[in-house]
């Protein structure tokens, strides 16, 4: 496929597809620069009598006339919007007293990600476009229930899935990492006798709450690498695209997007949701070009383009775009944007146009935020790492320092050896385990750690449990 697209996206009308309406929605975002056109397809219309066959009738002529238009294909599939033939009582998300969790605009449960029988329905889909439409389809846009989930977050912070196959899965997953309950207790400050005592959920203590959220990242991230080897398998060549979500909390980058490492690893293309902050958009950079992938931007911030313009409206597509285009990659929005919430998303997306270029390979230098600090406790790190990196880029447009957070490096920690010119690590005085030891034995094999306050650095693993210092 294209190393870069400009996607505009072209919201399915409720009473479905018509080509006249279609065909003018591609002409305009043609004139308007836009090389590529997102369709959307959900589960229900894929599979809507049952598992099995899959139907692509309401979307194959949508296909073939944004093709015979001349701009590239790409398909949103939502498989938050679920066939009614599966069954809820069995597979759906559960709240903490044992309910069903709905999707934020309606009455149908999403489905918990700890299910077997989900994943493979799921995988068939992914699998059945790519073999149905083949090169006619450039990429795929998992637009997937952790994105509903985000937006059905619950005021007091509780995590959704508390259902029994959650549960489950977290209790194994927990005795992977703890090995003997005991140890579990230690960390937790708790006093459990055995493993099925441990509930599902986040829990209100934070010596447990970092656990709970690794474990989601973890199953989401298995996701994003089964999703994209089963479209993959339906079509090599087609490219599989993973959503994340930004909750824009002051002291991260929201609760699925901050440890982005995790998913880019498994993903073609990483889209991240109205990425128009410089320190973001180094971070996101930062783990595409370690693990050899494509990244965007996808601006979906309700509001903004609320219709399709006009004919007379096209001067006003702000140039924003394709410039940001030009020299990004990707980039994704819901619609052409014009008028003031045109100029209002251009304001915004002019901060991050220039990208920053990155380093010669040979000197490269990094500025370290911990993840476990910024999600699990104070996110004190995070704003420390962040000022240390606007200072020294000038807001990111004298030069590149990069952005590296646990989860880029964790499972391959030879990638920190880049940085011969160093790593900062600012604050950092929460540290996982794992984190820890990969920058451990990165400043073992030569890589230049650069400690601002080593006296505190690494100090307290992901529970607040002290350990040794990183500079010890």
């Amino acid at each position: 496929m294209a190393d870069r697209l400009f996607i505009a996206h072209a919201p399915t009308p409720a009473d479905g597809w018509r080509t006249g309406t279609l065909a003018a929605a591609a002409d305009r975002a043609k004139a308007a620069g836009y090389t590529a056109l997102r369709l959307d397809f959900t589960w229900a219309a894929a599979q809507p009598g049952g598992p099995g066959p899959l139907t692509f009738s309401s979307l194959d002529l949508p296909v073939q006339l944004v093709r015979a238009k001349g701009l590239a294909v790409v398909v949103g599939v939502d498989h938050s919007v679920v066939p009614d033939w599966v069954d809820f009582g069995e597979y759906a998300l559960k709240d903490p007293n044992g309910h069903p969790v709905c999707l934020p605009d309606g009455d149908q449960p999403l489905l918990t990600l700890n299910a077997k029988q989900v994943r493979d329905w799921v995988g068939d889909l992914f699998k059945g476009c790519a073999a149905h439409w083949k090169s006619a389809v450039t990429a795929y846009v998992d637009l997937s229930p952790h994105l509903a989930e985000a937006r059905a977050h619950r005021a007091d912070g509780a995590m959704l899935d508390h259902s029994a196959r959650c549960a489950a899965a977290y209790r194994m997953w927990l005795r992977a990492k703890h090995a003997d309950f005991r140890t579990l207790n230690a960390a937790w400050d708790t006093t459990y006798g055995a493993w099925d005592e441990v509930p599902p959920g986040e829990g209100a203590r934070k010596s447990s709450q970092a656990d709970f959220h690794l474990f989601r990242y973890s199953t989401i991230a298995s996701w994003v690498d089964f999703l994209r080897k089963a479209v993959d398998a339906g079509h090599h060549g087609a490219a599989y695209a993973f959503r994340s979500p930004g909750w824009r909390k002051p002291s991260d980058l929201g609760g699925i997007g901050f440890d982005l490492g995790r998913f880019m690893r498994g993903t073609d293309i990483y889209l991240g949701d109205d990425i128009t902050d410089p320190w973001a958009l180094a971070m996101t950079r930062t783990a595409a070009e370690l693990w050899q992938k494509r990244f965007g931007a996808d601006a979906t911030e309700p509001g903004w383009g609320a219709a399709w313009p006009g004919p007379e409206s096209l001067k006003e597509v702000p140039k924003w775009g394709k410039t940001l285009y030009d020299q990004g990659g990707i980039l994704s929005v819901r619609q052409p944007v014009v008028g003031a919430p045109g100029k209002a998303m251009e304001a915004e997306v002019r901060k991050v146009v220039p990208l920053p270029a990155p380093q010669p390979k040979n000197n490269r230098r990094a500025v370290y935020v911990s993840a476990a600090e910024a999600q699990f406790w104070d996110g004190t790190d995070h704003d420390e790492a962040r000022g240390v990196w606007w200072a020294v880029t000038e807001g990111g447009k004298k030069t590149n320092l990069d952005v590296v957070s646990d989860g880029m490096f964790i499972n391959s920690p030879g990638t920190l050896s880049r940085y011969s010119a160093g790593i900062e690590i600012v604050y950092a005085k929460t540290m996982a385990k794992d984190a820890r030891a990969a920058l451990a034995q990165a400043g073992k094999n030569g890589v230049r750690l650069v400690i601002h306050r080593p006296e505190i650095a690494g100090t307290l693993d992901e529970h607040g449990k002290p350990q040794t210092p990183l500079a010890g």
